[in-house]
């Protein structure tokens, strides 16, 4: 039986377009994870969340309900509003880490994270100067909810990133329900977003592209973990995690 890690907890992100697996693996780590008797935590990094409490990465929140509601309306879905969210999101990381010492989290799986970040603002075409992103250009203004409060954005990089890659957007399609609800929203934005997705680990900080692995959202899920556990395994952090 693992004892609780004392350091700061293994911060593991997934991210990637819709399809890819990144559900998919974070619940094939979360279960390796917790055979271990590790204990872990998954939270949402970028973008918006539900907020109706159905996982632990979503808790009930009625701002949630409401902010999700809205950015996907014809109102919403501005950049400013997608910007505001994931800032909210990565407020909600910081918390978590803030108070590990009492939860005693031996890893924070992310559900999209920096990537993502960097992929939507080049989908869009704004945020970026030069080749390279700075985190404040990934993050504007970096204001939360509660006045003067600034957000550390160096400390909230993942220890690894996992970047979730398909060959062409069609595989990702393919496996798209057209019975589910968000069909359009999310292959929107596969056909759109597949580009930005490939290209932008090129696009953030150097310190941040060193933390990025690519796979291949082609291979088996099976195989994939494997891989996962193998790269967490060959760092300093398998250790940590007994992998």
């Amino acid at each position: 039986m693992s004892e609780y890690i004392s350091e700061r907890p293994v911060t593991i992100a997934f991210d990637g377009l819709h399809r890819v697996g990144k559900g998919t693996q974070t619940r094939a780590l979360v279960d390796t994870l917790s055979d271990k008797n590790l204990n872990t935590i998954v939270v949402r990094g970028d973008g918006t969340r539900d907020g109706l409490g159905l996982s632990q990465g979503d808790p009930f929140d009625l701002e949630w309900q409401q902010r999700n509601k809205y950015i996907k309306s014809e109102q919403g879905g501005s950049v400013e509003d997608w910007n505001a969210s994931s800032l909210v999101l990565l407020r909600e990381l910081s918390e978590v880490l803030e108070n590990e010492q009492e939860k005693k989290f031996d890893a924070v799986i992310i559900d999209r994270s920096i990537l993502s970040r960097a992929a939507f603002l080049l989908h869009r075409g704004v945020g970026m100067t030069g080749v390279r992103m700075t985190l404040e250009e990934l993050y504007p203004s970096n204001q939360t909810l509660h006045g003067d409060e600034r957000l550390d954005l160096e400390s909230l990089i993942p220890d690894i990133i996992f970047d979730l890659q398909a060959e062409n957007p069609l595989s990702l399609l393919s496996r798209l329900d057209r019975d589910d609800p968000k069909y359009l929203f999310r292959s929107r934005n596969i056909k759109g977003g597949f580009e930005s997705s490939i290209q932008a680990k090129y696009h953030v900080p150097k310190n941040v592209q060193e933390r990025v692995e690519v796979l291949d959202a082609g291979d088996s899920p099976e195989n994939v973990h494997r891989k996962v556990l193998q790269h967490i395994g060959e760092t300093a952090l398998g250790k940590r995690l007994e992998l």
